[in-house]
């Protein structure tokens, strides 16, 4: 009997550990913080807005907006891109881990690096080149979870 009660809070942890949600301690100029990574809870959480990415930008620029309850700071936010023709076929699709920090209810401008290498491209709603041919393309953001400063 106490072999099996021996084995039972050996395997608490993993069993804890599966249920729990994914907690994580970050260290910030001596200051320790918990935070807690959550699928997204439902599609007006965040917000994406104001995309912008001219050819020849080396970044791709973007509002995001915190639609969290009063106590949800959000830190980092996943989310797959997908950018199409003009026609709807695919160019490109890419999954990025933005880190940030936005406090519930507040918007923040956010960029990341452009999928675009060699220039050939510019974002349909911004001003074309004038110098030099430049496909358009559109884009859509999925957020795919959220890691919140607790």
């Amino acid at each position: 009997m106490s072999r099996l009660l021996c084995l039972l809070i050996a395997l608490m942890p993993l069993t804890l550990s599966a249920v729990l949600p994914k907690l994580k301690r970050v260290k910030t100029d001596t200051v320790e913080t918990v935070m807690d990574t959550i699928a997204l809870p439902r599609t007006d959480a965040v917000r994406f807005s104001g995309y912008e990415k001219e050819n020849r930008s080396t970044r791709e620029t973007f509002f995001v907006t915190n639609n969290l309850g009063s106590d949800s700071t959000l830190t980092a936010i996943e989310v797959t891109f997908t950018y199409f023709t003009m026609d709807g076929k695919q160019l490109h699709q890419r999954t990025e881990l933005i880190h940030c920090l936005i406090p519930p209810g507040e918007t923040r401008a956010l960029s990341i690096s452009s999928w675009d290498a060699n220039h050939a491209f510019h974002y349909h709603l911004s001003t074309p080149p004038r110098q030099r041919r430049s496909a358009p393309f559109r884009v859509t953001s999925t957020p795919l979870r959220l890691i919140l400063q607790k």
